[in-house]
């Protein structure tokens, strides 16, 4: 029969062994970590990005009020109303004032959520 079609068969299921590491771990059968293992490595990649999103706004909040007080220093200075100031130092007390104060911020941040996947993993460990 000219017109008829072969059937097309089923596509076979390749064997654990032959399917790559990361669609073995898409199916969850990643090699030697339980589920647990994976849900600490997440929260800990979401912890370190919210830690960097801190650092980053308090960093531009700190420079943006030291760039602010700099105009400010100058716009006297123009009136006559005081000395004026270097630019530069500045403009650097102001980025060690940010680094700083950032760089305190983001850890505290992230070490609360070190001590909340601590807890997790305690709390895991207990109820099983």
């Amino acid at each position: 029969m000219a017109g008829e079609r072969a059937p097309v068969s089923e596509p076979r299921e390749r064997p654990a062994s032959a399917r790559s590491a990361s669609a073995r771990e898409r199916a969850g059968e990643s090699e030697g970590r339980s589920p647990s293992e994976k849900i600490e490595k997440r929260l800990l990649i979401l912890w370190f990005a919210l830690a960097f999103v801190v650092w980053n706004g308090v960093y531009d909040m700190r420079m943006h009020d030291t760039v602010r007080g700099y105009l400010l220093e100058t716009a006297e200075a123009h009136a006559g109303l005081s000395r004026g100031v270097d630019m530069r130092q500045y403009l650097r007390r102001g980025r060690v004032d940010a680094v700083a104060f950032s760089t305190a911020w983001s850890l505290g941040v992230f070490l609360a959520g070190i001590a909340t996947m601590y807890t997790y993993r305690r709390y895991i460990v207990e109820k099983h």
